[in-house]
């Protein structure tokens, strides 16, 4: 692998833990894959099950994989634009790694992962959805 590259083989991995966490889930009962039963919701009070994995695994990597795809282009832009040619990959593996972590603990420690209505991926309330994954993306795209 060479140097230049590796920005994008995380995005690969990253892309590869969000794809096998649906391959995981197709294989799944419905009642796991979608946080619910046709009587009672499931929710934090049920204990940890693979429907907690899911969406706790989800916020993670979709923000990872959103950080990178950022850093792919900051770090084009410092390549061919400014011409710095150091070597950023260690502050890439912080940056990528770590801001990913802040929205698990929330979601963690609000209690309220589980079926809140929010969609089978992202089983939280809709304004903790908003809160700790679109609002990112967003910033992450706008900048």
């Amino acid at each position: 692998i060479k140097r230049k590259q590796i920005l994008l083989v995380i995005f690969m991995l990253t892309a590869l833990c969000i794809n096998a966490v649906f391959v995981f889930m197709a294989s799944q009962t419905f009642e796991e894959r979608f946080c619910r039963s046709n009587a009672v919701k499931i929710d934090y009070k049920d204990g940890f099950n693979s429907c907690n994995f899911q969406s706790f695994i989800l916020v993670y990597f979709i923000l990872a994989e959103c950080i990178t795809w950022c850093l792919v282009a900051v770090d084009v832009y410092l390549r061919i634009v400014r011409q710095i040619r150091s070597n950023f990959l260690f502050i890439y593996l912080c940056i990528i790694l770590i801001p990913p972590l802040i929205p698990i603990a929330i979601l963690f420690t609000s209690k309220k992962y589980g079926y809140y209505g929010g969609t089978f991926c992202l089983n939280a309330s809709t304004d903790l959805d908003i809160a700790i994954v679109h609002l990112p993306i967003l910033v992450i795209t706008i900048f």
